[in-house]
């Protein structure tokens, strides 16, 4: 879910951590675009999500 959510959105490098206790799909898919979204620092655009 991760890697195809980093591919979604153009991510090609970059330290990635990820602590999985068991989040459903839809949440962990979430948490990686918000955190690659902040990571960015531009403005987020919510319409292409």
């Amino acid at each position: 879910m991760v890697k195809e959510t980093l591919a979604e959105l153009g991510v090609d490098s970059g330290r990635i951590v990820v602590e999985d206790k068991g989040a459903l799909d839809c949440t962990l898919r979430a948490r990686v675009q918000a955190a690659c979204l902040r990571a960015s620092g531009d403005a987020i655009d919510w319409s292409v999500l």
